[in-house]
């Protein structure tokens, strides 16, 4: 089976967990046999094209400014896609994103990290914490393109209930026609290592207990800053936390975590360690006492999973797909959104209790290990290949 991939964002050009998404699904199908076609946005350093075994890649240039990306993306790739088309001939294609332009008889399989319209009701909470629930207009737009190409598509693919609900009730997409298939995770990548050794490549103190955040750090649906004003509270009881904001600065708005950090007198306490490759985000990992997702929001999210992997504890907030990664108190602690003294409160219970701490992470470990395997995730995506084909075959 032809498989023509779209995914604007693979590496080596990424924002986050959809790039990583792309490129172990991609490997992975490539890997079970099966023929892949990448297309994706092309940067400076990296080939326009790329065979890797099963695995072909082909890379245009794409605007990268995050307002007109997926408007000119889209209008690419349907060009792009349909050219190699005629010449490949595929059985399949399947969009991440960016494929909202595409017209084609053949098969679409589509994929949603998240709907436009989730997005649209969180985008524009503001970092003082003051709720502003109006729609962003742009995101409104996409809405519609989104639900125009999910309405053409043979099956959806959602990465959680979350947004398998959203696509159902904001698009009128029926249930039937929508798959959910967690994201999972490598293995191979993330073995727990010795935490000491660890702490002391990083240069931190083994004595130290060390916070981790690792997401788009700047943007404001992540709330960074949360994480910061939390330190404030843990402080009181453990003077040296110190905590590793790791991320890309993808909206520009590092400047305004770190003028909250010097105005709470925190320089001591925080690390920008800005994106980090995929054998030194193993080291960060190792080094953490302590993983923390303060999100307003998340498709999924696929850094939980690693921090569970690595044995480290997680503390994520109560909210969209989150609690379907973690039963709380079980493998894991869910907090509110928006409240550092919660997230304080529950730094310092994991502290304080190193063996409900262990049982926490054991239970994470096992959980993840079971639930949420990348070659179980490959496997069902093959399986809504076959489905896909076989419906429009009939």
């Amino acid at each position: 089976m032809k498989i023509c991939f779209i995914s604007p964002e693979f590496p080596p050009y990424t924002w986050g967990g959809a790039g990583r998404y792309a490129y172990d699904i991609a490997n992975g199908l490539a890997e079970e046999g099966l023929d892949v076609h990448v297309v994706a946005a092309k940067t400076k350093n990296a080939p326009s094209h790329e065979k890797k075994g099963n695995l072909t890649i082909h890379r245009y240039n794409m605007c990268l400014n995050p307002l007109l990306f997926h408007f000119s993306s889209s209008l690419i790739i349907r060009k792009k896609v349909n050219e190699l088309d005629k010449r490949e001939h595929f059985d399949i294609f399947h969009g991440t994103y960016g494929h909202y332009f595409l017209y084609n008889k053949k098969p679409l399989v589509s994929t949603v990290y998240h709907s436009f319209t989730q997005l649209s009701k969180v985008r524009n909470f503001n970092f003082s914490g003051i709720k502003k629930y109006y729609s962003h207009p742009y995101y409104l737009i996409l809405s519609y393109f989104e639900k125009n190409i999910l309405k053409k598509s043979s099956k959806i693919i959602c990465i959680s209930q979350s947004t398998q609900k959203s696509v159902c009730e904001d698009y009128g997409i029926k249930k039937d026609s929508v798959e959910i298939i967690h994201i999972g995770i490598d293995f191979n990548r993330f073995e727990p290592i010795e935490k000491e050794a660890a702490k002391e490549k990083l240069h931190l103190s083994c004595k130290m207990p060390v916070i981790i955040c690792i997401s788009a750090l700047s943007s404001p649906r992540k709330r960074a800053l949360d994480a910061v004003r939390a330190l404030t509270y843990i402080k009181k009881d453990f003077p040296d936390v110190f905590l590793l904001l790791v991320g890309k600065d993808n909206d520009g708005l590092i400047p305004l975590i770190r003028k909250e950090v010097s105005k709470l007198d925190l320089q001591d306490n925080v690390r920008f360690a800005g994106r980090v490759s995929d054998d030194d985000l193993v080291k960060h990992y190792a080094a953490s006492d302590i993983f923390l997702l303060p999100s307003l929001f998340e498709g999924q999210g696929i850094a939980p999973l690693e921090a569970m992997a690595m044995k480290v504890p997680v503390i994520a907030t109560n909210t969209s797909s989150l609690p379907e990664l973690i039963t709380h108190e079980e493998d894991g602690l869910l907090i509110p959104i928006m409240q550092p003294k919660k997230i304080a409160d529950a730094v310092n219970f994991l502290l304080s209790d190193q063996t409900f701490t262990n049982k926490l992470v054991d239970h994470a470990f096992n959980k993840v290990k079971k639930e949420f395997d990348i070659r179980t995730t490959i496997k069902k995506v093959i399986q809504v290949y076959e489905e896909a084909y076989i419906q429009n075959k009939g």
